[in-house]
């Protein structure tokens, strides 16, 4: 029997390559999740960013999507899809923007609460 006896810097460097590669390709969907009670019903929701989502013509501008919960668990009812050209968001869509790309929650106000969201935009 023949044993091969692999450098672990050798499988490193093809581990690194494959991660990177995988990476790049435009056909993987990437999404960043947080999870609080914006609308103060008492039940977790939760935000799941898109960043490679297009919008019309956009490509990757990205979105946020908002799924609230009950007491059921997360409900299919009443759920949001916010991008930088919907109403109240600052500034507009454009290519390559990955809106969505990171998010967090928080009491960003200061009112007690936290049920504040933050988009990431690249």
């Amino acid at each position: 029997m023949m044993r091969t006896l692999v450098k672990p810097s050798s499988v490193i460097a093809v581990l690194a390559f494959t991660i990177l590669a995988s990476l790049c390709s435009p056909q993987i969907a990437f999404s960043a999740e947080v999870r609080a009670d914006f609308n103060g019903d008492g039940f977790d929701d939760l935000a799941v960013g898109v960043p490679g989502e297009d919008i019309g013509t956009i490509n990757s501008a990205g979105a946020v999507n908002v799924i609230y919960g009950s007491s059921g668990g997360l409900s299919c009812g009443g759920n949001q899809f916010w991008h930088q050209d919907s109403s109240g968001i600052l500034d507009t869509a454009e290519a390559s923007d990955q809106f969505g790309d990171a998010l967090a929650a928080g009491d960003f106000n200061g009112d007690g609460f936290d049920d504040d969201l933050a988009v990431g935009v690249s």
